[in-house]
């Protein structure tokens, strides 16, 4: 994944770890900058943790890791090693038997208020929204602003401001909704 100057890669070691590496690619000698450990993904039985989807915010301060395990951990680029800045969870189960996809997918935005936010869709049929400036233990926090009776294979936000819709979701029953209200992100 490209932002600028670097370009971040995570790999899947054979002992389970996940490694972000991140690379300055200015000059042709395309240098390792740093190495960090994610924190361990925690699967379903039988199934290998994995990270789905990784996203940046529109200001390239942040990232967004899409777990199998049903969440997603936020990362500020300026201090990885520290860890995830937050830890937002989907808590209902699979809406599938088996086997489980976790988060399969997270989108950053600005809202109108020119605040980052957070989509993420999950296998608990939710698409949720998350202000990365609150805790993620604030039960407020992780608004669901969609729901499906199958899990969400993927979902779109769009920009009205386009004249696009605001949400499109996809789910693993092969429904495609649109919604149309302009106040889904109110």
């Amino acid at each position: 994944m490209l932002l600028g100057d670097h370009v971040v890669l995570i790999t899947h070691c054979a002992d389970g770890r996940h490694l972000l590496r991140l690379y300055d690619v200015r000059n042709r000698m395309k240098t390792l900058s740093s190495t960090v450990t994610l924190e361990p993904v925690t699967p379903a039985a039988g199934q290998s943790g994995e990270i789905n989807c990784l996203v940046y915010s529109p200001d390239g301060l942040y990232i967004a890791a899409a777990r199998n395990d049903g969440a997603t951990h936020v990362y500020d680029m300026r201090m990885l090693d520290r860890g995830p800045v937050s830890r937002f969870r989907h808590h209902q189960r699979s809406r599938m038997v088996s086997p489980s996809y976790g988060v399969v997918r997270a989108q950053w935005l600005e809202t109108h208020r020119s605040r980052l936010a957070l989509v993420t869709g999950g296998d608990d049929g939710d698409v949720r929204l998350w202000d990365p400036l609150q805790s993620d233990s604030n039960p407020t926090n992780g608004q669901v602003l969609a729901h499906s009776d199958w899990d969400i294979a993927h979902f779109v936000v769009g920009d009205v401001s386009q004249n696009e819709k605001p949400l499109i979701i996809g789910d693993s029953g092969g429904r495609i909704t649109v919604y149309d209200s302009r106040h889904i992100f109110a």
